[in-house]
């Protein structure tokens, strides 16, 4: 079968992948759409480093194929989201529905894929720039037909988790204030789901004025071009209830924690690489404020995805205007790297088969 593979000499599609058969708690899915995501722009620049060679993507859509026969969540012939959440199941965690906080989910990189002669490992526990993938029964979730497969691809990674730090981590209410440091494809998810939860003012905060238009399009009321506190407190003087950090720089931390209000949260949804400090006045915390981390949304998917497909369906939740195009397989280098020249907020989605 047909993948994108990278390996030492970069992006490429093979034609002669296998998969292995699946274990007794593994789905195989025939990939539909995957869209391309700054995940894999960090694999392919080489900011993530991984063994290779490895079959590229994380965000996928699509039909189970087979199941293994512990498996009873899903069937053959069911229309699946997968995601990257490889959570055990069986922790205190995940029993009392944190999958995101699984004390069991590290572990090595698995290699489900061969060509010539050779193993492939996966990417992300996922793997979805290829026509077929398999993943543990977890990594599933059974959603309506009527959602396109390339709108259903991005419910896995970027909505997921940017809704979830909204819904699941931040509690957003009715009438808070809410400010989205970054409009890329986390933010934009940010602000819709703080639009929808019934935010009364919604600030976004990006140097790259030509996502202005998108971010007012997903419910943005007032967009700041900078990366300034001052971009907030110039609108809300007293700062605003939440503020979300959706770009990887540990300085807007400090801009974030700064124009937080008094018993408000700094919620950081994307994170710098391993090492990475800030620095801040920690007084500004004696006003009840909080710092707040989340791991993919805080989510559980099969709580989350589900709803979100209800929200696109009900005409609530813009996943068609996240999409900028479509391609083959053979699209994904170019798309990775006109990714990595810069934020894209409307992303490639790659169409399988």
């Amino acid at each position: 079968m047909r993948g994108v593979v990278f390996d030492e000499e970069g992006v490429r599609v093979r034609d002669d992948i296998e998969l292995r058969a699946p274990g007794a708690d593994e789905v195989v899915v025939r990939l539909l759409a995957a869209g391309v995501c700054q995940s894999d722009v960090k694999l392919f620049t080489g900011v993530t480093r991984l063994p290779l060679p490895i079959v590229m993507g994380h965000e996928g859509a699509g039909i189970v194929e087979a199941v293994g026969r512990e498996v009873d969540s899903v069937e053959t012939g069911d229309f699946v989201v997968v995601h990257t959440l490889r959570s055990c199941g069986w922790c205190r965690h995940c029993v009392a529905g944190r999958p995101t906080s699984c004390t069991n989910a590290g572990g090595g990189i698995d290699t489900p894929f061969s060509a010539g002669g050779h193993k492939l490992h996966q990417f992300a526990s996922t793997s979805v720039f290829v026509e077929r993938t398999i993943v543990r029964r977890e990594q599933v979730v059974r959603v309506d037909l009527r959602i396109p497969p390339t709108a259903a691809s991005l419910l896995s990674c970027a909505v997921l988790h940017g809704s979830g730090a909204v819904t699941n981590r931040a509690h957003v209410r009715a009438g808070d204030t809410v400010a989205v440091f970054g409009t890329g494809p986390l933010g934009l998810n940010v602000i819709q789901a703080a639009r929808i939860a019934g935010a009364q003012r919604i600030i976004a905060l990006d140097i790259n004025r030509e996502l202005e238009a998108l971010a007012r399009r997903c419910g943005a009321h007032d967009f700041s071009a900078t990366h300034d506190s001052s971009g907030v407190l110039d609108l809300e003087t007293a700062g605003v209830d939440h503020a979300f950090v959706c770009t990887p720089d540990a300085a807007l931390v400090t801009q974030a924690i700064t124009a937080t209000a008094a018993s408000g949260q700094c919620v950081i949804v994307e994170f710098p690489g391993l090492g990475v400090r800030t620095d801040f006045e920690v007084r500004q915390l004696y006003l009840d404020k909080s710092i707040l981390g989340t791991r993919a949304g805080t989510a559980d998917p099969v709580r989350d995805i589900p709803r979100l497909v209800a929200l696109y369906l009900d005409g609530q939740l813009l996943l068609d205007e996240l999409v900028g195009g479509t391609a083959p397989l053979e699209g994904a280098e170019a798309a990775l790297t006109e990714l990595a020249a810069g934020p894209n907020a409307p992303r490639t989605v790659l169409t399988i088969s």
